[in-house]
Order: structure tokens, then sequence, then C-alpha cells
């Protein structure tokens, strides 16, 4: 899902997912505003989502200042025509797609498509800089008028480029038109002129008839000699009081210019008598632009602007595209805006929104809609969006989002396959930022790495889009994947994080494996094992087996049979006769003592029983424990990777929100959009590297090339996953047999008097308690049997980053874009009218608001200038090249498919997943290998012990039990209870 973001002047909002558009920096705003938030409580109806999308955020817009669109309205006339600056005109749609004007590099004096305003005017002078001294030649003394071959030095005016207006002194900046003026004066001073003979004469002669002249001398005014301008060598004409302006004659050291003649060196030089070359120091631009208007901005007070610019030191023509700008060198203009430029009270006047009612996406190469036929006042589920999503259909649930819940298994959510790193995994279309990097060329930058033209290509976007890619894929948490058996077939504990306990039930043959994503955190192996060995713990029944124990210690009854014992010998004493029942009942009480001891001692052996089983499953457990300590190592290196990238999320968010105040603020002072302008190529220095031409700054991850950095996550990052899909628990229970005593009181009969003889003998006698059942030796001829099977698969160990190359990428970009936000905020600042604009004074090369390139003063005025921020008709035709296909990098053949390739899995719009590493299936299955005897076994034991104390038909044993308590308050305790779960607590 993908988040968007609509800037607007005093509001700014954000839609999941509704919009398909991304509105991008210079189709905005300036100031920036509270986000739009919207309520983060899940819906509990469409109503509520109506609510939201319906009402909420077009009365959020309303109150917007600017934005929006008209897309009926055509962007030509938008575009303002900048007549008096020198540049680069642009053909606005020559280019759609790269959503930049192109710009127009034929025609012209050198037809390179620079032009050159007749109506500029400046100062040129002959003389060269930094040079003290010139080699003048002069007439030779006696020689012939015409022989000019002597030589003679002459001081030259001392002064320097790029400050020579400042000379001499040096004078201290601020460099104006009156000091340039000053210099020009002083430059056509007598100080610099030299003298020479105007008039040799001849005064001497030889004999020929007529004679001819052997010897000339100066025939010059001796009180007036003549003088000659150091720098152009032409004949002084006139005192240089009257030479105010620099041009009342042609060869003076110093004269203004018109038009083509301040285009030195260049065409339009002119030559003084020496050869010199008339170069410009100083040229003044008076510049107006004009536009047509956008309907729902009236107020539009950039339709027409007038400005005059004063550029100072010699001319230098060049290209900013291929040659990278200095600013103490390159920045040397300033520019004055006629009407006081105030951009608090251009925000005002730029005001004005078009329609934010939802219109169709821009065209993008899908699939054939999956089902044309859908209808949406029947159709549950609608396929079509983005031929990847499907959406509840309102009418047919009416507004009851709960039926849609209830009904899981009509949902279709289809996605297309991933794939590699290199294979593109989506496709969209977004309306592009505003990027200087943009040239005429046919082919793509980061597709040839030539250098050449790239027609839609941008590579500093294309590698901030994928610098945030990668950024993402670098400081998302790791994801586990737990791959489990189907949800149905599993029911998850509330109280333990992974823990799952089997429900009864044949296997489905339709359950399909469940994916649960878990964070990946340090304690997570210990959860996956803990998890593991409780399921292949064998689940563990309580079967209670009934034992009827007198009620009593066996010091009691040993106590009666010693009494019993005394009167004995008592009645031998006195010859009585010991009748055979006395014995027999001493008997029976010595072994109801005998019976509550072993039933104690047996119940003692349940914890040896059950360590008895733990022994059994020993090396399955062993197994478990192994493989999760191999997999717990591994995990363990991809935490800590995972760590030390999560180190760097701080840096990171330091550039993202400097990119962000560049776009909300530093090239958005007001409402404006800068689409289809021409591309300022000297805005990309110093920050844009690779320079002077575009071709450099490829994206690298090396650390000490001059490059666009790259994050360089590795290509083989992937997720963990462990595939538990094939784990089966045991379908039945361990059936455990437990005593269960039955304590009963017993009414014992007591001796009388030794001298007394019993009256009934068989009245003394007790019956047998039933045998005490070993469940030891019970549970061990029916217990199953383990056994192991091979260890599952071992996650591979995830790959490595190079830590020192993430934190100088990180840092370089951080240069960059800091770089570009203070560039482009200085550019701003610089129009901002005051005392040094409205004098054009020059405080010095790239300082304060002398910060601008001659060579581009034509497109940084159409920049200046923008249209308003309403989206018009082609700008949603400048969505971008149509995503195609990209083949394997790897592959040399395919290089003539990839040519026409766009969609990189670089690109942001291109988005992808971690792939995956799909290991086989793994899991244990714990079954009970069963003989069919248990449930015998344990039934023998508990009919053994019911039936001395009742038969089957419910009556008393024969003999009975002398309980004192009747037998129908007996016979329920020999009820079953339910089992009892004997497994160790999850």
């Amino acid at each position: 899902m993908r988040i968007f973001e609509i800037h607007t002047l005093h509001r700014r909002f954000r839609v999941i997912p509704f919009l398909t558009f991304l509105l991008t920096a210079g189709m905005a705003t300036a100031a920036q505003a509270d986000l739009f938030t919207i309520p983060s409580s899940s819906p509990q109806s469409f109503q509520e989502i109506q609510q939201v999308v319906t009402q909420a955020i077009p009365a959020y817009l309303t109150r917007a200042q600017c934005g929006g669109w008209n897309d009926t309205e055509s962007v030509k006339g938008a575009i303002a025509t900048v007549t008096g600056a020198p540049g680069k005109k642009g053909d606005p749609l020559g280019n759609v797609q790269s959503g930049m004007a192109r710009r127009i590099e034929d025609g012209g004096t050198k037809d390179d498509g620079f032009q050159f305003p007749d109506t500029v005017i400046g100062k040129t002078t002959a003389c060269k800089p930094d040079t003290p001294e010139v080699t003048v030649h002069v007439w030779c003394e006696g020689k012939k008028p015409t022989d000019r071959s002597c030589t003679k030095k002459e001081p030259s005016p001392l002064f320097k480029d790029p400050y020579a207006c400042l000379y001499p002194g040096p004078k201290q900046p601020p460099l104006t038109e009156k000091i340039c003026q000053e210099f020009c004066d002083w430059l056509n001073t007598d100080e610099w002129q030299y003298t020479d003979c105007r008039n040799p004469v001849p005064d001497a002669f030889d004999n020929s008839d007529p004679p001819k002249p052997t010897h000339w001398t100066c025939g010059d005014d001796p009180d007036h000699p003549q003088k000659k301008w150091v720098c152009t060598g032409q004949w002084v004409k006139n005192p240089p009081a009257e030479n105010p302006n620099c041009r009342p004659y042609p060869n003076d050291n110093v004269k203004e210019c018109r038009g083509q003649e301040c285009r030195c060196p260049g065409p339009g030089c002119l030559k003084a008598p020496n050869d010199n070359l008339y170069q410009s120091f100083f040229r003044k631009y008076a510049i107006t632009t004009s536009r047509g208007g956008i309907e729902e901005v009236p107020n539009d007070a950039l339709k027409k602007v007038s400005a005059e610019a004063a550029c100072y030191g010699f001319y230098d023509e060049f290209d900013p595209k291929t040659r990278r700008t200095k600013p103490e060198k390159d920045e040397r203009c300033i520019l004055n805006v006629k009407d006081p430029f105030d951009p608090a009270k251009l925000v005002d006047t730029q005001k004005g929104k078009g329609a934010f009612t939802m219109n169709p996406p821009p065209p993008d190469p899908l699939p054939e809609p999956r089902n044309p036929n859908f209808n949406k006042d029947t159709d549950l589920w609608y396929q079509n969006l983005g031929s990847a999503l499907s959406f509840l259909s309102l009418p047919v649930f009416d507004g009851n989002l709960s039926d849609a819940f209830l009904t899981p298994d009509t949902a279709e959510l289809l996605s297309s396959t991933q794939g590699g790193p290199w294979k593109p995994l989506g496709r969209d279309g977004t309306l592009r930022a505003v990027d200087d990097t943009v040239s005429n060329g046919k082919k793509d930058l980061i597709e040839t790495g030539t250098g050449g033209g790239r027609g839609g290509g941008r590579p500093f976007t294309r590698w901030w889009q994928q610098f945030q890619t990668d950024a993402h894929r670098l400081f998302t948490p790791a994801t586990v994947h737990l791959r489990l058996p189907a949800a149905w077939a599993f029911s998850l504990e509330p109280l333990h994080p992974v823990a799952i306990s089997l429900e009864q039930g044949a296997l489905d043959p339709r359950m399909q494996a469940i994916d649960v994503q878990l964070q990946a955190t340090d304690d997570l192996p210990g959860i996956l094992s803990t998890y593991l060995q409780q399921t292949a713990l064998l689940p563990m029944r309580e079967e209670p087996v009934p034992v009827v124990v007198p009620l009593g210690e066996p010091s009691e009854f040993r106590a009666y049979a010693q009494r019993w014992m005394e009167w004995k010998a008592n009645r031998f004493f006195l010859g009585k006769f010991v009748p055979p029942q006395a014995d027999q009942l001493i008997a029976t009480l010595l072994s109801y003592a005998v019976q509550i001891e072993e039933v104690r001692s047996l119940r003692a052996d349940l914890p040896g029983i059950l360590g008895g089983i733990a022994t059994k499953q020993k090396d399955l457990l062993t197994t478990v424990a192994q493989w999760m300590l191999t997999n717990a190592q591994q995990y363990g290196v991809f935490l800590n990777v995972a760590r030390v990238r999560m180190e760097l999320q701080q840096q990171w968010q330091t550039i993202a929100q400097s990119y962000a105040q560049f776009a909300d603020g530093a090239n958005l002072p007001w409402c404006r959009n800068d689409r289809f302008t021409t591309p300022v190529y000297s805005l990309l220095d110093p920050w844009y590297p690779g320079r002077p031409d575009l071709g450099g700054g490829l994206p690298s991850c090396e650390r000490n090339i001059q490059s666009l950095p790259m994050l360089c996550v590795p290509s083989a990052d992937r997720d963990f996953v462990y595939d538990l899909s094939m784990l089966r628990a045991s379908t039945g229970s361990l059936q455990i047999p437990v005593l269960k005593p039955l304590q009963v009181r017993l009414a014992i009969p007591t001796p009388g008097p030794a001298i007394q003889d019993i009256a009934d003998p068989q009245a003394i006698l007790l019956p047998d308690l039933p045998p005490v059942p070993d469940i030891r030796q019970a549970f061990l001829a029916f217990a199953p049997t383990a056994s192991v099977g091979e260890a599952g698969a071992t996650v591979s160990t995830p790959p490595l980053v190079d830590l020192p190359q993430m934190k100088a990428a990180l840092a370089g970009a951080q240069t960059i874009i800091d770089g570009m936000r203070q560039r482009y905020d200085a550019f701003w600042k610089s129009l901002i009218s005051d005392d040094d604009t409205k004098r054009l004074q020059c405080m010095g090369y790239g300082q304060q608001k002398c910060v601008h390139v001659e060579m581009d003063l034509l497109e940084r005025f159409t920049r200046i200038v923008a249209r308003p921020a309403v989206l018009l008709r082609e700008d949603f035709e400048a969505y971008g090249i149509p995503r195609v296909p990209l083949p394997s990098r790897s592959d040399p053949g395919n290089v003539d498919k990839r040519k026409d390739a766009t969609c990189w899995s670089e690109d942001h719009a291109c988005s992808d997943l971690p792939p995956e590493r799909a290991l086989g299936k793994d899991g244990w299955q714990t079954t009970l290998q069963r003989d069919g005897n248990a449930r015998a076994i344990i039934d023998g034991l508990r009919r053994g012990g019911r039936r001395y104390t009742v038969q089957d038909d419910g009556t008393a044993a024969n003999p009975p039990l002398p309980s004192t308590a009747p037998l129908p308050k007996i016979l329920p305790h020999f009820d079953v209870p339910d089992p009892t779960d004997l497994s160790p607590p999850r």
C-alpha cells in the first residue's frame, strides 16, 4: 500500500490509498501545515469510510489556498516568454513525459540555441587584465613614417578579473554600475596614454632628381606631443575630460557596448587598431516576461514581470550543462525585479485552486481487466482496480462490513508473482517532480552509462527514489515468517505467543499452510523452541483407577492387631481356647496397614512414570533442540546485522527531513508549478556530483569516487522463514493409569476380656482388600515407543552489510540534499527586494544576492515566474514513460530489449518485497504405536478393585466390606471421571 501526499499552502493531507498520483515538488506550496489525520480506529462500517472520504477530506481541501487541477485547460501559454535575458529557450511541450521543457539547442549565432539580447548595454575594454606593462610599437627616429618597428615599454592599467571594476586600489565591494563607470573613466585618463610621432617629416635628402628623403624627424608641435591609447594603439582624438561616457570615439581604452558588441569574447567582438579585442566587463539587461494566466488564479501577479540584471566581470560564454559553475567565478549577476519582489505578498496573489474531485488516473499499460462484466450493484468483489486488488461492493453489503468478515471464503486477493532483485514487481504512474538533470537525449543515463542525453530519464529523481527504497529496505525491521499448518486445524492459545494445540479431528486435504509474520526479536528462537518442544511432547491423559483403602493410618490398624494378639496371649495364659478366626483377623488387620502403605508408595511412582515418558521422548526433543540451536546461531547473526543497520536510522531521518524542508520550503516560496519550464543546469552546482556534464555521477557503491551515493543493501537480503507447515502432533493421547484411593471407614471388632469367650467367632472376620495393582508394570505393557527422523533444513546465514560504505553513502546523501536545499534557498532569497537589488550592487561573486549565472538568466526567469500550482491537462500526460519489463542485467543478450525498459527495481514505483529462500517443508510428527491393550488393561484394573466392594449387579460383595457408610454412598466413588491432562503447562 502506498501513502501519497498532496501539499497545499496551509494544509497537507495523506490519503490511503484513494489517490493514484504522487504530487511532488514544484506543484504545491510553500508553507507547511498540519497533516490531515485519518481516524486511527478501525472502521465499523462503510459509512464511516464514506464520511472521511466524501466529507472530511473534501472539507479539508476546501480550506486549501491553492492546488487541485483543471484537466480541460492546456498548459500552452502558461509558460512564460522571456525577452532581454541571455540563455536558451525551451519548447514547453517538446518532451512532455519528462515533465520538463525540451531545451532548444539549435539556431542563434553559433547554432547552439543560445540567445543574446540586442537590448543589453554595457562597457568593454581593450585593456588586458593582470598586465602592468605592455610593449608598444612607435615610430623610429629617422625612419620612414610607416616604419613602426621600434618598441618601448609603457605602463598598463593593472586590474584583475573577476573584480575589474574595483580597480584602482583595489577597492572593496560592492560592485555597482557607478563604480564600473568610474573604472571606465580611470582607464580613459591620460595616465594610460603614451607619446608617438604622428607627423614625421623629412630633414635630409639624397642627390637624386627629384631628391628622395633619407632621414625623417618628428614634425609634431613640441609643446603638444601626440598621444595614443595604451590599450588600443589608437591616436587620442579628444581630451579625456570630454569623454565621460567612454563612447564618443570608437577606439578609446574603454567604451560602451550595445547588443552583440557586449558579447565578447564571442561572436560580437570588436577589434582595436592593435588587434586587441574589446571585452565586456559589465552588462546590464532589461528583462520582461509574460505568460497567460489560469482562470482559477485571477490575481496572478507574475503574468507580467519586468526586471533588470547587472552582470560584472569579463563576459564568459559557456553552456552550464557541460561545464560546472563555480560561485566565486560564475555567480556574478544580481537581479532587480521592478515591482518590489515580496514573497509574503506573492503568496496571496498566487492563491487559487482547481478541482479536487476524483479524476481517472493516467493510463498505464496494465493487463486487461479480469472481469469486464463487473456489475457494481450485484457483484461482491471488485477485481479490476490495479489488476491486483479486490474491494468490497458497497451496494451489495449495504454498509454491513461484518457480512464480509463472516464469509472470508468468497474473497479473492490476487497479487503479482514476486521475483528476483532485478525483476520489476509493480507498475505505477507518477506525476514527476521538477528535475534539472533532464536533457534532450533519447537514451537513459542509468541504462547506457555513457553520459549522453536522457530524454525522459531524470538521474537525480531516480536516484532519490532508489535511495528512499534502499533506505526502506535497510531500516524495515526484519520479518520472520513462521509457516504453520492451517488455521482451522490449530487454535492459538491467548496466553502464549506461538503455542498451538491440536484440535481433534481427521486431517482435511483442503488445509493449506498459514503464514504468521512475527517481529524479529531477540527471544524469538526461544519462543519457537518452546513451541516445537511442547508440540512434540506426547499429550498425556490421566486414567483414574479407584482403589478401596481403609481410612486411617497404618499404625492404627497395627494397634488393633496388637490388641488381638494380647487377647490371644492372655487366653493361652488362662488355658482358654483361641478360635482360628482370631489369627485370620490379626493377619487381615496387618494387611490393611500394608495396603495403605503400598497405595501411598505406588502413587509416588507417578513422577517416575512421567519421567520414563520423557526419557522415551529424549531423542525427539534433543533433535528439535539441536535444530533450533543451529538456527538460533544463524538468527543471532541476522539480528546483529539488523541491529547494526538500525544504528544508522537517525542519520537517515535527518536526510529525509532535509529533503522535506527543501520540497516544502526552499523550493516553494509560494503556490507555483515548475513543470514544463526549461532546466536550469547551473542550479545543480556545486552540490550535484559527477559534473561538469550530466553524464557523471552515476550511482555507485564505491566510496572514493564522485558519484551519487547508494546504500547498496545486499541483493541477497531476505526474510527469515521457518516452514513448519508439515508439523503434525499426535491425534490421540497417552493414557496414564493413576491410583485414586477410596478411603472407607471400617467397623473394626475389638476383643473383650480374655476370660470371656467369643460367642460367634465368624463375626469377627474382615474381608480381604482388593490387591493394589502395579500401575507401572501395567503402563509398560502398552507404553508407546519413540522414533526420530532427520533434522530439518537450516536457515542460511544472512548477508553482511558494508557498514562503512553505508555510513559514507548516508553522509554523501546528506551533503547532496543540504547543498541542493541551500542552493535553491539562496536562489529564491536573492529575489527579495532591498537596497542591494535596487542599486544592483554585488557584494562579491557568489555572495549574498549576487548568486546568478549569466548564461542561463533566460531559464532562471522562466522558472521565477512559473505558473500557479493548479495542475493542467498536460500535467496528467507527464506521468512518465510506461513501465515495461526489464530483462536481467547479467544477460548480455538482452541489451536490445533493455534499451526501452524503464521499470527498474531501484525505482520506488517498482515496489518489491524482500526475496525469501523457500526451503523444503519441515516438521516432526508424534505418533502413538498402539497395540489396543491400553483400554482393556485399565478397565481390568478398575474391575479387579471394584469387585471386592460391589458386585457387577450393584449388590455388596460377599463377604461385605464392614464400612460404617452404607453401600449407596460408596458406589458413586467408583464412577470413572473425565481424563485429566498431565502434559506440562504451555
